[in-house]
C-alpha cells in the first residue's frame, strides 16, 4: 500500500469505558457556542478573507480544507466554529464521559449508566434537549471477521483492460476518461463505512494512496480487522490489476473512515457518520462516498417514517446538508428496500444537495432491491443509477467474486465524479453535480424508480469541452451537422479576418487544425472515422465559438 502523508489519527473521543457503566448513550442538543462579536470568533468569514490566520481561529480545519472552499466562494459561518469547551467542561464535570461531539449541529453525545441522568442534563442552562441515542447490546466485543486476507487470482484477459470490471464500468462510458488520463489524481475520496478488513494486507491495494484511516466507534481499534463491506466498496473505486480488476478511481487519493455499528442498529451511528464527515471536511476531502443508510432501529419508538423523507427532518439528513455546503461532493447509496415493506430510499439519501445512487442490472433494467422515491416532499430521488446487480467486488479474503446492492453502484459514480473533477478542477461541487445529473440516460424524463438515469462520462466531457458561456451562437456556423465529407464554417456577417478552425476527438486530442483569410471557409473532413467531435472557431486569435458536430459517412 502507497501510504501518501498517511495518518493514523487517534480518535478524538475517548476509549469505551467500562462495561456496566456505559449502559445509554444520550445526544445532548446544546442552545448556542457562545459566540459572540466580542470573543474570539466573528460569526462569519467571508471566502476571500481566509487565510492561514484563520486556522488560529479554527483550528479543526487544514490549509487544504481552507483552499478547497476559497476556491468554490464558500465563507466559514458559526457551523465551522468548535463546540463551546465550557458546555462540554460543564458536563464532563457533572460525570459525564463525552463519547462524540458535532460542531455542525452542535451537539455531544454522552455516556450513562441510565435514564436518570437525563433530568442532570436538562437542567444544565446551555442544553436544549436530550435524545437517546443507544442502549449497550448484550456484547460489547467488536465484531471480528473469520476470513483470512488472501490474494486470489482470476484468469487474466488480454482482450479487457478492466477485467472482470468490464462491464460495470463501460456501462458508465468510464473508459474514455480513462484513456485520456483522467482516473482521479488530484482529488481525496472519502469512504465511510462498516470496516476494511485486510485492506492493509491485500496486494490489490498495493498502489492505493491513503491518506488517512480513521475508526470513530472503537477507538482506537483496527479497521482493518473486523467488517469488510468497506474493503468491497472500496475495491469498485481504487483496485487497479489490469486484465484482472480495474476500479472506476483508480489513482485518488483515499481517506477510510469506520462510522458503522455492525453489533447494533441505534441513531448514534448518525452521529458517528457526521463526526467522519466533519473529519472529512477538515483534512479537505473533495468527495464522501457513503454506502450506508438509516430508517429503522433496535428500539422501534427511535426509528423514522416515511414521511419524514423531506430532506430537512432526520438528524444526519440535516448534516449532510450542512456538508454539501463545505464544498465536498456527496454521494450516497439508495438502500436496498425497493422489494421490501419500507421500498422507499433511506436517511440520508433524502438530503437535496447530495447525488443518490440507484442499480440496475446488466441490461440497463432497474434492480429488483434497489430502493425509489419520491421523497415526501414530492422531489425526484433517486438522481441517478449504476451497475448494481453481479457487480465485480473484492470480499475480505481477497477473492474476486460478485456482490449486489446500491453499495456497489455508489462508488461506481464517485469514481466518475473524481475523475471528471480531476481534469476539471475548476468546478464547484454543485456544478459538478448539475453536470453528472444531466448526463444522465433519463435526463429529459427523469422519474422516481430511475432518477435521471445512468451517467455517461462522454457527455460530461463533451459538455465542459464546450464552453457555452462563451458561444457567439448568433455570429458564427459550423454546418451540415452530421457531416459526410466536407464540413463550412461561416460569420453571419461578411467579414475578411482570419478563421482558424481546430477539430478535437471527445478525448480532447487534437484530429485537425486550419488557417484561412476568408469568412467562408471549408474543411475536408472524409479520411476522419465516423464519430462525434469538437469544433473550436478562433477569428483573429479571439475565440469566437465551440460547437458538437457529428461526422456519418
Amino acid at each position: 500500500m502507497k501510504k501518501r502523508t498517511l495518518l493514523f489519527f487517534a480518535l478524538l473521543l475517548p476509549g469505551l469505558i467500562q462495561a456496566g457503566e456505559d449502559l445509554m448513550r444520550f445526544r445532548v442538543y446544546l442552545k448556542d457556542k457562545q459566540i459572540t462579536q466580542s470573543s474570539a470568533y466573528s460569526f462569519s468569514i467571508p471566502a476571500f478573507q481566509l487565510n492561514s490566520a484563520t486556522l488560529n481561529i479554527i483550528p479543526a480545519l487544514s490549509q487544504i480544507s481552507l483552499k478547497r472552499r476559497m476556491a468554490q466562494d464558500i465563507d466559514l459561518d458559526s457551523t465551522d466554529y468548535p463546540v463551546s469547551e465550557n458546555y462540554l467542561k460543564s458536563i464532563r464535570d457533572q460525570g459525564f464521559t463525552i463519547v462524540t461531539q458535532s460542531r455542525w449541529m452542535n451537539t455531544a453525545v454522552v455516556s450513562a449508566p441510565d435514564s436518570l441522568c437525563i433530568n442532570t442534563l436538562v437542567s444544565l442552562p446551555f442544553v436544549k434537549s436530550v435524545q437517546l441515542v443507544w442502549r449497550n447490546p448484550s456484547t460489547s466485543k467488536i465484531l471480528k471477521s473469520n476470513l483470512a486476507a488472501k490474494d486470489l487470482r482470476v484468469e487474466v484477459d488480454s482482450s479487457k483492460y478492466y477485467g472482470k470490471a468490464d462491464l460495470q464500468i463501460n456501462m458508465l462510458n468510464l473508459m474514455d476518461l480513462h484513456s485520456a488520463g483522467h482516473k482521479g489524481a488530484g482529488k481525496i475520496i472519502a469512504v465511510v463505512d462498516a470496516g476494511f478488513y485486510g485492506v492493509d494486507t491485500m496486494s490489490w491495494f498495493k498502489d492505493l494512496s491513503l491518506v488517512a484511516a480513521k475508526d470513530f466507534i472503537y477507538p482506537p481499534s483496527n479497521i482493518y480487522q473486523g467488517h469488510a463491506h468497506g474493503t468491497s466498496v472500496l475495491s469498485v473505486l481504487a483496485a487497479n490489476e489490469e486484465y484482472y480488476f480495474v476500479g472506476s478511481a483508480p489513482e485518488a487519493d483515499y481517506c477510510l473512515l469506520r462510522s458503522e455499528d455492525v453489533l447494533s442498529e441505534y441513531p448514534i451511528e448518525e452521529d458517528y457518520w457526521i463526526a467522519a464527515a466533519e473529519f472529512a471536511d477538515s483534512i479537505g476531502v473533495d468527495i464522501i462516498s457513503t454506502s450506508l443508510g438509516y430508517f429503522t432501529y433496535d428500539m422501534a419508538e427511535l426509528s423514522y417514517q416515511i414521511d419524514q423523507l423531506d430532506g430537512k427532518t432526520a438528524f444526519i439528513t440535516r448534516a449532510a446538508n450542512i456538508a454539501a455546503t463545505k464544498g465536498m461532493l456527496l454521494i450516497f447509496s439508495a438502500g436496498n428496500e425497493g422489494n421490501k415493506v419500507w421500498k422507499k430510499i433511506s436517511f440520508p439519501s433524502d438530503a437535496e444537495n447530495v447525488l443518490t445512487i440507484g442499480s440496475v442490472q446488466s441490461d440497463f433494467s432497474k434492480s429488483a432491491f434497489s430502493s425509489v422515491g419520491p421523497t415526501s416532499d414530492g422531489r425526484i430521488k433517486p438522481d441517478l443509477m449504476a451497475c448494481g446487480s453481479n457487480d465485480y467486488i473484492l470480499n475480505g479474503a481477497g477473492i474476486l467474486t460478485k456482490g449486489s446492492g446500491t453499495s456497489f453502484s455508489t462508488p461506481l459514480v464517485t469514481g466518475l465524479a473524481a475523475c471528471i473533477w480531476g481534469n476539471w478542477p475548476n468546478l464547484k461541487a454543485n456544478e459538478l453535480r448539475q453536470y453528472i445529473k444531466e448526463s444522465g440516460d433519463r435526463a429529459e424524463y427523469p422519474d422516481t424508480l430511475y432518477g435521471y438515469g445512468i451517467p455517461n462520462a462522454r457527455e460530461i466531457m463533451l459538455a465542459l469541452r464546450v464552453p457555452f458561456e462563451k458561444n457567439d451562437k448568433a455570429n458564427y456556423y459550423c454546418y451540415p451537422n452530421p457531416a459526410k465529407d466536407k464540413l463550412y464554417f461561416s460569420e453571419s456577417h461578411i467579414s475578411d479576418e482570419p478563421l482558424e478552425v481546430t477539430i478535437y476527438n471527445t478525448l480532447g486530442q487534437k484530429m485537425m487544425k486550419k488557417k484561412f483569410d476568408g469568412a467562408f471557409s471549408y474543411l475536408d473532413v472524409s479520411h476522419l472515422p465516423n464519430a462525434v467531435y469538437l469544433v473550436d472557431i478562433i477569428v483573429s486569435g479571439s475565440f469566437k465559438h465551440c460547437c458538437k458536430i457529428l461526422i456519418n459517412k
